[in-house]
């Protein structure tokens, strides 16, 4: 199973899953460009839910990073260091071929974690902590919602063996005390392989991105 609360999100996995090849239709012969992707983000009017896969797919394909949360949904192709389009058939028939016999949810997250049973083992990725970081989703987590999921994990520890990542935020921390394993991993990223579209600057004019370190935590429940 899988689950995810943005219906985009599930219903471009359904239509991989079921009707891939339609996709790939309907992707064919469409280059990358900026022009194309400005054309889909902001003119394009999916008609039914394949029409919809199809925007969002090469929006996600296109866009800087993935984002898909319309103000922050950038052209950020690169031929360098994105999948190019003629890759895009393949890549989607192996996902298709991983997809078969999966259910497909866009429910709460109680409702899934609840109803499992016994013994399951659930791989838990929430939006991050960090407000900041809400800008690159759709479905965002509040303050409840953060600590929702931790009860929800807690009333659930004694029966279901889970892993759970976040950002490395005090707050979570604290919510997570409970649990017997907490690890940290850390990593460099960088944004100098796009342009600052939000500033005007391209990389020809020298612009070159900021390097950061980013932190995320492993929270698991159980013995490896």
């Amino acid at each position: 199973m899988l689950n995810d609360r943005d219906e985009d999100v599930i219903n471009t996995l359904r239509q991989i899953r079921d009707r891939v090849e339609d996709l790939i239709v309907l992707l064919e012969g469409i280059p990358a460009t900026k022009q194309k992707h400005s054309f889909y983000k902001n003119c394009y009017q999916p008609k039914d839910g394949l029409t919809r896969a199809f925007r969002w797919f090469y929006l996600n394909r296109t866009s800087y990073s993935g984002i898909m949360r319309p103000e922050n949904c950038y052209w950020g192709y690169g031929r360098k260091y994105s999948m190019c389009p003629e890759n895009w058939p393949p890549h989607l028939r192996t996902v298709s071929d991983r997809l078969q016999g999966v259910e497909l949810t866009a429910l709460d997250f109680e409702v899934i974690i609840d109803s499992l049973p016994d013994g399951c083992f659930a791989f838990v990725d929430p939006p991050y902590y960090d407000a900041d970081q809400q800008k690159f989703y759709n479905c965002t987590f509040d303050e409840a919602d953060h600590d929702r999921l931790a009860d929800c994990l807690r009333r659930n520890s004694s029966r279901i063996p889970f892993l759970l990542t976040y950002d490395d935020h005090p707050e979570v921390r604290q919510k997570y005390e409970w649990v017997s394993e907490v690890h940290n991993r850390a990593w460099n990223y960088t944004i100098n392989r796009t342009d600052d579209q939000r500033n005007g600057v391209k990389l020809k004019d020298g612009f070159r991105g900021s390097r950061d370190k980013g932190r995320e935590l492993f929270i698991r429940n159980y013995d490896v």
